[in-house]
């Protein structure tokens, strides 16, 4: 075995100094490199709430959407997609009315919308986020629209003697079919009187029956009137009557 010189052992004991410090070096290189780089906050959960103008409408007034947003950052940005649904259940495909512009968490109306046809209209909020706020759909909010009805009154015979009777019929049209609900039977206006064998009819495919019986002589009006159902506004309709 060859003997090592002090001078040897000084310079392997260099080496092996240098080895550890470099490994020293890399390891602490390589926790720097571990460490994350710094995280943004997370987006704030939110909530959109829409509100309509009405709840109930008619068929050619127009209709506006404004809505709320709720949990927002105070310089929250995106957009507000307003949405609505044929029915009443916020289920198919929608159709957007209009896209709004957040600004400072605020997000403007809808432009107005008008229904031409009687029905149900479900409608929606859809908030886009942004960096620091998350996206948010509201719940369903629902519209009905509902159209003006008209009454026709039909009697078999429109001169009577007293204590003849005729049968007197009322239809409603010119609304949203199925025409459902009642008619109530009533004299307007005259000198002359009788009786309905009943004061109400139920519809039946948009139209009732009552027997009418006169006990005076004169003229009289006879008023049949139309309750209304969800889609259709009551009305009402005259006829003339003599009783001879």
């Amino acid at each position: 075995m060859t003997a090592e010189s002090s001078g040897e052992r000084m310079s392997r004991k260099g080496v092996l100094s240098y080895v550890i410090d470099a490994g020293l070096l890399s390891a602490s290189v390589m926790m720097l490199t571990a460490v994350p780089a710094p995280v943004e906050g997370s987006p704030s959960p939110t909530a959109i709430v829409i509100s309509l103008s009405s709840a109930t409408t008619m068929v050619g007034t127009a209709v506006t959407v404004s809505s709320t947003l709720i949990g927002v950052t105070a310089n929250a940005g995106g957009q507000v997609y307003y949405e609505y649904f044929v029915g009443a259940s916020c289920s198919g495909w929608p159709s957007v009315i209009s896209v709004v512009t957040v600004t400072n968490g605020v997000a403007p109306s809808s432009r107005p919308i008008v229904f031409n046809a009687a029905g149900y209209y479900s409608w929606k909020g859809v908030y886009s986020g942004d960096k620091n706020n998350m996206p948010s759909t509201s719940s369903c909010v629902l519209l009905t629209v509902r159209t003006t009805t008209q009454v026709s009154v039909l009697c078999a015979k429109t001169f009577l003697l007293v204590g003849n009777s005729t049968t007197c019929t009322a239809a409603v049209y010119h609304g949203a079919p199925p025409y459902t609900g009642t008619i109530t039977w009533t004299k307007a206006s005259g000198t002359g009187t009788g009786k309905f064998s009943s004061s109400t009819c139920t519809l039946s495919s948009g139209k009732c029956s009552v027997t009418f019986t006169a006990t005076g002589k004169g003229g009289l009006l006879i008023r049949a009137t139309y309750s209304g159902n969800t889609f259709n506004v009551g009305s009402s309709g005259t006829l003339t009557l003599s009783v001879g």
